[in-house]
């Protein structure tokens, strides 16, 4: 039997991150005290999150044919990710990012998809043997939503496990959730695709049940420090959050979950054991400055991973 895989649609941008005592305001310069130039998007993160987690990855992308493209293949290429089905074009630039992260580690960010944003369904019909033969199709709103309708369709047809990162937000995503068996909003995404003001627990209960009316199987809403919430049918599930370390920069740690989630179903685990663990990986990669930089290695995550277990297990 073939080994089971994990196809990502998403794309590629070369990040520029800026670390300063507080995020400039419109109008407003402030004076860093770090800088890190790194590699990313959120199809990318999440396709190292999860080949590091064990594994075996495709990422569906498209990035120019200059410096920045040539960065992504060699990043590929070094984690072993499978890139046969990364399109160059020759027109547009490979995408980047402009990241500016404050001393409390949280972040605002303006992203270019640059080449990634022409993929088109003639691309897609090339490589559509990829997400047919794989196991889970994993995605996030970075790419026209009619490109996203496509390849989850695609999917569906093959009863392959779809699962949607709604982020950055964005109210027609309304229209793809009955492809969804599993959306990943955080709370912010959560609560502009319900259209629920979130300020308090009722208010999430409320947002859940909402997403779950669009058709959507499961609903996680990830909410930072405060944890996961997991709605499936009448259930609800809370699952507290992890600290690996001191919060250095959140960046990627949606990414970090997201890769981890898809990495846990595909080994097997039922979704709400995939959400504790995808949980313990975020946790590790807040502690790291960066987002492909900080997505911890299999080594590290299956320690973690047993420590967190021993403790439950002796309820210390």
């Amino acid at each position: 039997m073939a080994e089971k895989y994990i196809t990502i649609l998403g794309i590629f941008v070369k990040d520029l991150t800026f670390f300063s005592k507080s995020i400039p305001k419109a109008g407003q310069t402030v004076i860093g005290n770090n800088f890190n130039s790194g590699l990313g998007g959120k199809g990318t993160n999440q396709a190292i999150a999860a080949k590091r987690t064990g594994s075996k990855v495709t990422l569906i992308s498209k990035i120019g044919n200059d410096s920045f493209g040539k960065e992504a293949l060699n990043l590929l290429e070094k984690e072993k990710i499978n890139k046969d089905s990364i399109f160059i074009s020759d027109t547009l630039p490979t995408g980047s990012a402009g990241i500016f992260v404050n001393s409390k580690g949280e972040n605002s960010i303006i992203v270019y998809p640059g080449a990634s944003s022409s993929i088109s369904k003639k691309n897609i019909d090339k490589i559509k043997k990829t997400i047919e033969n794989s196991n889970i199709f994993l995605t996030q709103l970075e790419l026209p939503i009619d490109l996203i309708k496509y390849c989850l369709q695609i999917a569906k047809i093959k009863k392959i496990i779809t699962i949607l990162n709604p982020a950055p937000a964005n109210m027609e995503a309304i229209r793809i959730l009955h492809l969804c068996d599993i959306i990943t909003p955080n709370i912010i995404e959560a609560s502009e695709l319900s259209n629920i003001k979130i300020n308090n627990a009722e208010d999430i209960k409320k947002a859940g049940k909402v997403l779950l009316n669009y058709g959507v199987k499961e609903v996680i809403i990830t909410n930072g420090e405060k944890g996961i919430i997991h709605f499936f049918k009448d259930k609800i599930s809370y699952i507290k959050a992890e600290n690996y370390g001191v919060t250095i920069d959140t960046t990627g740690a949606g990414d970090a979950f997201n890769g981890a989630l898809a990495s846990g179903i595909n080994f097997g685990m039922n979704t709400l054991d995939a959400c504790k663990y995808a949980n313990a990986v975020a946790a590790m990669s807040v502690t790291k400055i960066g987002t492909t930089q900080a997505m911890p290695m299999q080594k590290e995550i299956n320690l973690f991973w047993k420590r967190i277990n021993e403790k439950k297990k002796y309820n210390y």
